[in-house]
């Protein structure tokens, strides 16, 4: 089978597809911007979208040059598709896709890449939508909503990753229910086994953070975002009052190497006197070093506001954490009313009382909420199932496009 994805080439959320079809013998080609920074084998090509981009496969792997097309070098002209793409590029994109004619377009994310994969009708196209792009995006312009909705009607199936995320596609832009799809990423269940974790390698990781004998441990891995620094400060003022009646709570924070709101969190930080029992860890944790994370800690929040589920929740139940949600529609309709310890996500009064519940009663929050769900995890949400159900869709939707 010959694939073409299209978008961030080196998001979390896009790599799952590129590894599993490679290593299953596919032909996968990457459209993107940026370079691919990823593990590679021979079954992966990667085309850069930009000019300015990091160094792209061939240029890293002289083996792989040889069975890929060259990267588009061609400095940018007129802009279309919101400043996203010159008209060359556009037309290179086409050109090239239609020269390896695959059996399969897939698109990942509705915004730039979604217009691009909309525009190859003559193959088989698949569009993931991932949360932003749909809730946000398309209401900031009627230029925005525009691409979006063209998007996701030209395109042949439309994959949400959660059912409440497919309910607001069919019904705030009209697309057909029977269009929409439920399909994740998934999450590594072998990756995230607390069976395989190293105790050497877990020793150093708590003593490099300095959390070893420190209680509760709470981690926060969402990544620092212009749109979620109210969550981070929010969380700060909450642990504030933690720490007050539990001196040894430690919370961590992630900033995945942004720097964004990071300089207010500092000052915050300063102000009260807490870096004792804050740490914010400055540079990208590699994926095979995320179970670790969890595994030295004993609290994972996820304060989200968005109508997406995020992957950490799946990976912390799986590693034994307990998994403090915000009270939205998705993460209730997905744990049950009162199955989860649940927050208002905007009151740093019930954020910290929740932590403090949690904390003082963490083996009956593990076993009435983390053990009750992890085998839910492992058979819905692993990767290897996902990525099965995305094999049988792929096959349906070459078929029923054959047959068209």
């Amino acid at each position: 089978m010959k694939i073409c994805h299209i978008g961030n080439p080196n998001s979390l959320n896009v790599k799952p597809f590129v590894e599993h079809f490679s290593r299953r013998g596919d032909e996968v080609h990457i459209f993107g911007w940026g370079g691919y920074r990823f593990p590679v084998n021979e079954n992966i090509h990667y085309h850069e979208l930009s000019r300015k981009g990091s160094s792209s496969v061939e240029e890293r792997d002289p083996e792989i040059v040889k069975k890929s097309s060259p990267a588009i070098r061609k400095k940018r002209r007129s802009l279309i598709m919101a400043g996203m793409l010159s008209v060359y590029e556009y037309m290179t994109i086409g050109r090239l896709v239609r020269s390896i004619s695959p059996d399969i377009v897939h698109g990942h994310e509705a915004v730039g890449s979604g217009m691009l994969t909309a525009r190859f009708r003559e193959f088989p196209t698949i569009l993931t939508c991932w949360g932003s792009d749909i809730n946000k995006f398309p209401w900031e312009s009627r230029w925005a909503h525009f691409k979006v909705s063209y998007a996701l009607k030209r395109c042949d199936i439309i994959n949400a990753t959660n059912p409440e995320f497919g309910r607001t596609i069919v019904e705030r832009f009209g697309i057909d229910e029977d269009k929409v799809k439920v399909l994740s990423w998934g999450v590594d269940t072998a990756l995230f086994d607390p069976s395989s974790i190293d105790g050497r390698k877990l020793d150093s990781f708590r003593e490099k953070l300095g959390i070893v004998g420190k209680s509760p441990v709470i981690v926060y891995p969402a990544g620092f975002r212009d749109k979620d620094l109210q969550n981070y400060t929010l969380l700060l003022r909450a642990f504030r009052g933690v720490r007050e009646k539990l001196p040894d709570a430690v919370l961590i924070m992630l900033s995945y190497g942004r720097t964004s709101g990071i300089g207010e969190m500092v000052e915050y930080i300063d102000k009260n006197e807490m870096w004792d029992s804050v740490r914010i860890i400055d540079d990208m944790i590699p994926q095979e070093d995320m179970p670790y994370l969890f595994a030295c800690s004993d609290i994972t929040t996820v304060l989200h506001d968005r109508d997406q589920m995020a992957a950490s929740i799946s990976e912390s139940i799986l590693m034994g954490n307990v998994t403090v949600l915000s009270r939205i529609e998705p993460y209730v309709k997905r744990f049950g009313e009162e199955g989860a310890p649940y927050v208002d996500q905007k009151s740093v009064r019930d954020i910290e009382r929740v932590i403090l519940d949690v904390a003082s009663n963490i083996e009956r929050y593990r076993k009435e909420f983390t053990e009750k769900n992890r085998e839910d995890v492992i058979r819905d949400r692993s990767r290897a199932h996902q990525m099965e159900l995305v094999e049988e869709l792929y096959e349906e939707l070459i078929e029923s496009k054959r047959k068209a």
